[in-house]
């Protein structure tokens, strides 16, 4: 009866006391691993090579980012790991068998035992409370990863449309120069043009060649970084886009910086370190509750066996060094709690300066289509048809060309600078995951 009693205690105390099941916030955090296991646990890939090579559109680009990115797959499986972790943390220590023998002339005891170390009350229930806080910052990391892949990708998306259209016009523009070159030194030998204007026009030339050098050095800088940003080795190929898509904004400010409060990956696992940090303090305050050892010893010489049940309680009796766990977490508490504060400003900081740049890019790009370009094609056909009957010199022609070839380069970049300050809204600051990833 005494040895069922003592195995009853030792196996059942712990149980009753120390082991508790999953929170509601570790289910829905596997809940999560269990909708994201099929793309990212999988032993073949999702994608095959042929898919990969007949990508043409950015859709088909982002999923394959978002899916096979370095980066992407290291955030989750650092996620995986906090979550596995929240596991070992809901379980008191494994228990011990000891052994001991009392030997004078001979042996006269032996007592083998069991014992199992029980935290005081709460504290195993807080430790998983904060290995589940740990792991929700994982996740939010991981998001962010998401969100900047995707950002990396559609940034080098547009600069690759923004780089081949320059290229372009870029060409167009040194074609005209030439022929505006060729007119001017025909009428340097009439004496109808004078020699700084030949050398202006020559070295005008020369930028454009310039130019054009440094616009091509970068197109192949740009192929590489597009490997890069769809997470593809160098030696493997990948096409570019070859035809390019832009967005529509259909949310207002107010809606996308509220959005942003709510959804913000960074914002958030701030938040889950600040709740972790919480946690935290709580378990500091129980380290005034002792913890408890329970077990029995037997000694099997004797006939019947002797039993000596066990129990060892710690003493938390200094003061001071518990007084400085609970100050060290209260601290680390508030510092959690300003540095949300700090994101919430770094956040309204970020939204006000994209905000501006894309009103800045749409009011200019409005300018360009609606009345500087079509003044320009007006006094192209103004200067053609002049040019026709002979009422104007052939080379203000071209110069009124290369003024709309220079204004639709200029509509280019602005195109650029358009769609990456509404990714930079979309994406960074808002935390709303693209399309792309939805449809996975």
């Amino acid at each position: 009866m005494i040895f069922r009693l003592c195995i009853l205690l030792t196996v059942l105390i712990p149980l009753l006391s120390g082991c508790v099941h999953k929170s509601k916030k570790e289910r829905q955090l596997c809940h999560k691993r269990h909708k994201l296991a099929s793309l990212y646990e999988r032993q073949e890939p999702i994608l095959t090579s042929e898919q990969v090579k007949n990508a043409n559109n950015l859709k088909d680009f982002l999923k394959i980012a978002l899916i096979q990115h370095p980066k992407v797959k290291t955030a989750y499986y650092d996620w995986i790991a906090s979550l596995e972790e929240i596991t070992t943390q809901r379980y008191v220590q494994d228990p011990q068998l000891t052994f001991q023998m009392d030997i004078e002339k001979m042996v006269t005891s032996i007592m083998p035992g069991l014992v199992q170390e029980i935290p005081g009350p709460g504290k195993i229930a807080l430790r998983a409370a904060i290995a589940t806080e740990a792991s929700y910052s994982k996740y939010y990391q991981f998001c962010s990863s998401l969100l900047e892949t995707a950002f990396t990708v559609k940034n080098l998306y547009y600069d690759i449309d923004a780089i081949v259209k320059q290229i372009q016009f870029t060409r167009e523009l040194l074609s005209l120069q030439s022929d505006i070159e060729k007119i001017n030194k025909t009428q340097n030998h009439v004496a109808r043009a004078s020699l700084s204007q030949v050398l202006m026009n020559e070295a005008e030339q020369d930028r454009l060649k310039t130019t054009l050098a440094n616009l091509l050095a970068e197109q192949n800088y740009l192929v590489i970084a597009w490997k890069g940003a769809l997470g593809i080795q160098m030696q493997d190929s990948v096409p570019l886009p070859g035809s390019f898509e832009y967005t529509q904004n259909t949310l207002s400010p107010d809606t996308i910086f509220t959005i942003a409060l709510q959804k913000n990956p960074q914002l958030n696992a701030l938040r889950a370190e600040l709740e972790k940090a919480r946690k935290s303090t709580a378990l500091a305050m129980k380290s005034q509750i002792p913890d408890f050892v329970i077990g029995f010893e037997t000694n099997v010489k004797r006939h019947p066996w002797m039993w000596r049940p066990k129990g060892i309680l710690t003493l938390p009796i200094w003061q001071e060094k518990i007084r400085a766990e609970i100050a060290a977490a209260v601290h680390a508490k508030e510092s959690s709690k300003y540095q949300v504060s700090q994101e919430k400003i770094r956040l309204a900081t970020a939204f006000a300066h994209a905000l501006f740049e894309y009103e800045l890019a749409c009011y200019t790009l409005d300018l360009l289509t609606k009345q500087i370009i079509p003044k320009e094609m007006q006094k192209l056909s103004l200067a053609a048809a002049a040019n026709t009957v002979g009422l104007s010199e052939l080379i203000m022609l071209l110069k009124t060309k290369k003024a709309v070839i220079e204004f639709e380069l200029e509509k280019t970049k602005v195109i650029r600078s358009r769609e990456v300050a509404l990714a930079t809204l979309s994406l960074l600051i808002a935390g709303i995951m693209p399309e792309a990833y939805c449809e996975l």
